[in-house]
């Protein structure tokens, strides 16, 4: 089993280039230079800072009136005479080779990483109009590029979630029913993507939305932030997708060494840099579910005062996943005295080997724990 000195003294593994999606904002290690995703400023109505409600690694979530919501992601400034019109729409075209046209106009980003982030606009964007009317996953309505305060911005407007995600109710100390609930409605969710071959990618709970009901268990979890989806191989995306936007999610501009996650929710094949499956987003579900029931990460910070050195001794615990790392999660479950075969059917999300994962019991044990009279 390697350590952690080990692990840190591999030059190769630091120079491949780290990066770690983080719930606000995105690190980036060993070349990179830290990059953050400014909150637009002096924003006009409504995208005003008392409307913000989340900030997530590809952008920031205001709502918009009592139903819509708008996720914006700034991409990149653009010159103030350029003659764009404040809050327009702007048409957008992909030409090849990181060379776009904006408005007619031709548009070459400076850097790579905005070329992955308009990927990942698209591709966000795209995944979940594919998922309208999937149940217990928040509904798209329009995706738009947008001149704002000097910045080209996607804005991807959904229904607004009423309620706090999973990770405030569990700091607040949420009850197991509704916890059961959440589980239950999360797995209902990923059975419907998972029929689409859409994989997540960052299953935690602060991408769980939970609107409570008077009654405990009869709530509404809705899974929400798609902006680290991705089809699993062999799965297509529509075939009405305009060429230029199917030329550019095909291109492959990702880093070499690049982990697309959250810290403390990656699965084994995640950190290990293996090809990603349905499968993987069981296994954090598993970390999800520990949580929601515990009140406690199955990975908390052991090195708050260094990130880079948490997130590496992080990879490497999951990384070096097996039977007595899950045993020792599965120990918490019991000593808050939880249905034996609730505990059992977590254990199937946490195998391992990900062809061994299985959700299923635990939606079934879920149900059980909710229906309780």
């Amino acid at each position: 089993m390697t350590t952690l000195d080990q692990f840190l003294e591999d030059e190769s593994t630091i120079q491949a280039g780290t990066l770690a999606a983080y719930s606000f904002g995105i690190d980036y290690f060993a070349e990179h230079e830290p990059l953050t995703i400014p909150l637009v400023e002096q924003l006009p109505d409504p995208y005003r800072e008392d409307n913000h409600l989340n900030s997530g690694a590809m952008g920031h979530v205001y709502q918009t009136s009592s139903n819509t919501a708008a996720k914006v992601t700034v991409l990149a400034p653009l010159p103030e005479d350029a003659g764009y019109e404040l809050s327009s729409r702007l048409e957008f075209r992909y030409i090849g080779s990181g060379l776009f046209k904006l408005n007619g106009k031709f548009f070459i980003p400076k850097n790579k990483t905005v070329v992955q982030q308009l990927q990942r606009c698209y591709a966000e964007a795209l995944l979940m109009k594919e998922m309208q009317g999937a149940p217990h996953i928040v509904q798209f309505q329009d995706h738009k590029f947008e001149y704002r305060s000097g910045h080209l911005c996607s804005t991807i407007e959904m229904e607004y979630v009423p309620g706090k995600n999973l990770h405030q109710l569990v700091q607040e100390g949420l009850h197991e029913r509704d916890a059961a609930k959440a589980v239950l409605d999360t797995i209902d969710a990923l059975v419907s993507i998972g029929k689409k071959g859409i994989i997540h990618r960052d299953i935690k709970p602060l991408n769980v939305m939970y609107t409570p009901s008077d009654t405990l268990g009869q709530g509404t979890a809705t899974l929400v932030d798609f902006g680290l989806a991705m089809k699993q191989k062999g799965f297509q995306y529509r075939s009405d997708i305009p060429d230029d936007v199917q030329s550019l999610l095909l291109e492959d501009l990702m880093t070499p060494g690049m982990i697309m996650g959250t810290k403390g929710y990656f699965s084994p094949e995640q950190v290990q840099g293996k090809e990603l499956t349905l499968k993987t987003d069981i296994f954090s579900l598993g970390l999800l579910a520990v949580e929601v029931f515990t009140g406690q990460r199955a990975f908390p910070e052991e090195y708050p005062d260094d990130s880079q050195k948490d997130l590496l001794h992080c990879m490497l615990k999951v990384s070096n996943f097996n039977k007595d790392t899950r045993q020792g999660l599965l120990a918490r479950l019991h000593q808050r005295y939880l249905p034996h075969n609730l505990v059992k059917a977590v254990e199937c999300t946490l195998d391992p080997k990900p062809d061994r994962r299985n959700m299923l019991p635990l939606r079934q044990e879920a149900l059980n724990l909710v229906q309780i009279n």
